[in-house]
């Protein structure tokens, strides 16, 4: 049986689960000091389940595949935090996440070990109480790695864990202004982070 080839474009569908931490903090900006940190509701596990697809292409190089891949993933991500001095709901949700990344592997004929990492990007849904939603897009970086094997000329199907990390995003709708006795307004801002584990399988279809 001839060694088979990695080279070529592919499309596919993936599906997994996604956990990770976030963290709300409040800082008061407009002080003589400049910005000071206030109340958090320290790290809390929003989790969900995730589906898509992805598109990408692989060029070998004798056991080595250089690789380049973009996928988009509807997610259903979602923690809340315990009522705090913070906000009333803190509640950290996602409804899709994207990647846009690069390959390294090495490849032991029908099957790949490979490295990735690039570019990270979700719709975050930040709801500091029941009545108020503040849906913002954020960039970060994700990587990670996996094995894919083939096993048909055209099917793959692999397993893959990637780190993303959104970094430090407001949520503008838990945004509060007021003026102090001596003249000065400070509007109190509401930073939020998130970071993800996913884990993941997926099938491609290799032209």
């Amino acid at each position: 049986m001839p060694t088979f080839s990695w080279t070529g474009f592919y499309l596919g569908l993936n599906g997994g689960y996604d956990f990770g931490g976030s963290d709300w903090t409040v800082a008061t900006i407009g002080t003589g000091s400049g910005a000071t940190v206030g109340s958090s509701t320290g790290n809390f596990n929003p989790s969900g389940w995730l589906i898509g697809g992805q598109i990408g292409a692989n060029w070998q190089i004798s056991a080595f595949v250089l690789g380049a891949e973009a996928d988009l993933d509807w997610s259903s991500l979602k923690g809340t935090a315990s009522s705090t001095s913070t906000c009333s709901t803190c509640q950290t949700a996602e409804s899709w996440l994207g990647t846009g990344r690069a390959r390294l592997g090495v490849a032991a004929d029908r099957v790949l070990f490979f490295l990735t990492g690039g570019v990270a990007y979700g719709n975050e849904k930040l709801t500091p109480a029941p009545s108020f939603t503040d849906t913002i897009t954020r960039v970060g970086w994700t990587g990670g790695g996996g094995v894919e094997a083939a096993f048909t000329p055209n099917w793959t199907a692999k397993i893959e864990y990637l780190y993303a990390n959104l970094g430090t995003g407001q949520c503008t709708a838990a945004r509060v202004s007021a003026t102090t006795s001596g003249g000065v307004t400070q509007i109190t801002s509401t930073n939020v982070t998130l970071n993800q584990n996913i884990i993941r399988l997926g099938v491609n279809y290799k032209f």
